[in-house]
């Protein structure tokens, strides 16, 4: 039954991750600690783990996506997408956006999709679907040593992972077909209001 549990949260996330090219460790790691998985093995490297522990490391989580949720749902002054657009010639803005999301994503142990979604559209003025399909790009490239640290430490537990792989990756393919109908506003609407309603659901479960 765990495994089919598994199964089915994978598969939900992966529709999230297809259709908004991001959520998908973000929603990941607080849906499998609600289903049990002990101690979220892969909630943070180390050296955080050992300062802050996995139960505050996930409260950060649920408050980082209450944040970004409500700054997806504030409307753009006038001008912002021009000022924005015009930082994507700044090296130090992008490579300074850059190490923040990737602090966090070694912080918190996940693709950082979440992450690199708002900062594509509201730091550097990409539409909802370059900022998708850009963050799914970016995210491949992070995933790569935060996996390979957390495996050599032993913080995969492969039974869990590959159960919700299953529901994953077809799921996300239905959601990056869903994409394709949905326009940029909607799709900003959308992500926003879900990551708020997801994070205070969540928050209320852990600090409950």
């Amino acid at each position: 039954m765990k495994f089919l549990e598994y199964v089915l949260a994978g598969l939900g996330v992966g529709v999230v991750f297809g259709l908004f090219g991001a959520g998908g460790s973000a929603f990941a790691t607080p849906v499998l600690a609600v289903l049990g998985v002990p101690g979220l093995l892969a909630v943070a490297s180390p050296l955080p783990s050992q300062l802050v522990g996995g139960n505050g490391l996930l409260i950060l989580s649920g408050v980082l996506l209450l944040g970004i949720g409500a700054r997806m749902l504030v409307r753009d002054r006038v001008g912002a997408a021009e000022r924005a657009a015009g930082r994507r010639e700044r090296t130090g803005v992008v490579v300074g956006s850059a190490f923040g999301v990737g602090l966090l994503t070694g912080l918190l142990a996940n693709g950082g999709g979440f992450l690199l979604v708002p900062v594509f559209v509201l730091v550097l003025g990409l539409t909802a679907a370059e900022a998708a399909g850009t963050s799914i790009v970016v995210v491949g490239v992070l995933t790569i040593p935060t996996l390979a640290s957390h495996w050599a430490l032993g913080h995969i537990d492969w039974t869990v992972a590959s159960g919700f792989a299953l529901g994953l990756i077809p799921a996300s393919l239905v959601g990056a077909r869903l994409a394709q109908k949905v326009s940029s506003a909607q799709s900003r609407l959308a992500f926003g209001t879900m990551l708020i309603v997801f994070s205070v659901w969540f928050l209320i479960r852990q600090l409950t």
